[in-house]
């Protein structure tokens, strides 16, 4: 019995020096700025600096509905707002699609992961068709605070411009919190003569009706074709965003569900 107990505790101790190895090269392989591939047919690259962009790499596996609507509604010649960019998956995905003949426009208030986003455009030599833009939409062209869970670029479910409504970023703690410019979407398409968009989508953790408040001359131009918002079924926002689009003449097209959660990506299409 005692020739057992020191036998199962030197196999224990090999497990954890083992392990503890496996952690250091994670770790080592982390900290080193790594180039990888998105999940997707394209040999799209990405830079991985942290564990919050490795799972980036895995974009196209978590929302294959957002890769279908771009490939099978998108047309070459037109615009793409891609609101709530992050490191810029779906931004490439689009802009793979018709090489040269589509323009994105790539929102993305985060400064860490801003700075990455700049750096994967460059990575994949798309400067040309994807415009970023370190800046918030919301519901008014002002200054608010935008509040961090962390400063690791490609972190999501920030708290954001929202502090007080009951979804699911605010369950985050906060770290860090910035003052940035805000802007009303119809103010940048009429006073920075950004081309309008045939397609929009936002995924902004809880503020997406804000910024479909600053969008409604934009939401009415029947230029604008199909939309797709990122949407926790359940809080009050589902019924606002949906009578808004209803008002402006789209319909649901799609529901595609994260995994086995209340949060779905629906697409609207113009009736």
């Amino acid at each position: 019995m005692i020739f057992l107990e020191k036998y199962l505790n030197k196999i224990k101790k090999v497990f954890l020096f083992y392990l503890y190895s496996l952690r250091i090269k994670i770790l080592e392989f982390l900290s080193n700025k790594s180039i990888l591939l998105l999940d997707h047919k394209s040999k799209i690259k990405l830079l991985v600096t942290n564990q919050e962009e490795f799972n980036r790499i895995h974009s196209c596996l978590k929302e294959p509905g957002t890769v279908n609507w771009i490939e099978k509604k998108f047309k070459p010649n037109e615009v793409f707002y891609d609101i709530g960019a992050c490191t810029g998956s779906y931004s490439f995905v689009a802009a793979n699609k018709f090489p040269k003949k589509i323009t994105v426009y790539a929102f993305e208030p985060d400064v860490a992961t801003y700075t990455n986003l700049c750096r994967n455009i460059m990575l994949n030599k798309l400067t040309s068709n994807i415009i970023p833009l370190n800046i918030a939409l919301s519901n008014k062209t002002t200054f608010k605070q935008f509040h961090y869970r962390n400063l690791e670029s490609g972190t999501a479910e920030h708290k954001g411009l929202e502090t007080n409504n009951l979804t699911r970023q605010n369950r985050n703690e906060e770290m860090f919190k910035q003052l940035m410019p805000t802007f009303k979407l119809d103010y940048l398409i009429t006073k920075a003569n950004l081309k309008f968009p045939n397609h929009i989508k936002i995924d902004v953790d809880g503020h997406e009706f804000n910024v479909l408040l600053g969008a409604k001359d934009s939401l009415n131009d029947n230029r604008l074709r199909s939309i797709q918002i990122e949407i926790e079924e359940g809080n009050t926002q589902t019924a606002l965003i949906t009578n808004m689009l209803k008002k402006s003449g789209f319909i649901i097209n799609q529901k595609n569900r994260h995994y086995n959660t209340k949060i779905f990506d629906y697409v609207f299409v113009r009736n």
